[in-house]
């Protein structure tokens, strides 16, 4: 009777034969030569696409603002257009109001809305300064039947950046800026 032998285990025959190996996998004994990433180098390339990550993310959030803020800017010379255009074909006065409440932007002809623009959620409407005053922000600016208005200039902001927007009550040319001397300048005219 032979021995019985386990997994792995050596026999040695008697007669001298050498030794005996059981019947075992031999892939088992082999050592894997197949390529694979180790939990170290995965976590490192994740971490690395992260801060890739991190660093668009960033780089991105001040291009957003910068077009919000853009958009919220050609969305106010839009409205202004519309009310000097509604003016001079109507032959009726027109109002444009800023309610900084609901962040819109109104334009009225006799009591009659009509039209309505909204800024963008994250652009915030500032303070509304008409010729050398200051004007709440749901105070109206009258646009005569000839399309004029007084000079005003309206403030957006968006976090921490603020951006003027001046309108020209003559010929509704808007001039943007950052700066509150200019917007001081402008409005002396």
């Amino acid at each position: 009777m032979s021995p019985r032998l386990f997994r792995g285990e050596v026999a040695v025959s008697a007669a001298g034969e050498g030794p005996r190996t059981t019947h075992m996998n031999q892939h088992a004994k082999q050592p894997d030569n197949r390529a694979a990433f180790t939990l170290i180098e995965v976590m490192v390339a994740c971490a690395i696409l992260a801060i890739i990550a991190g660093v668009v993310a960033l780089s991105l959030r001040g291009r957003i603002r910068a077009t919000q803020l853009a958009q919220a800017n050609s969305q106010i010379e839009a409205a202004d257009r519309a009310a000097r255009n509604i003016a001079r074909n109507n032959g009726l006065g027109a109002t444009i109001s800023f309610d900084a409440r609901d962040n819109e932007v109104r334009v009225r002809v006799a009591r009659r809305v009509h039209k309505i623009v909204r800024l963008p959620a994250a652009v915030t409407l500032g303070s509304v300064r008409v010729g050398r005053g200051r004007s709440r922000a749901a105070d109206g600016l009258v646009v005569s039947p000839l399309g004029q208005s007084p000079t005003y200039a309206v403030e957006l902001t968006y976090g921490e950046q603020s951006r003027w927007i001046v309108v020209a009550g003559l010929s509704g040319q808007a001039f943007r800026t950052q700066k509150t001397e200019q917007v001081d300048a402008l409005l002396r005219f």
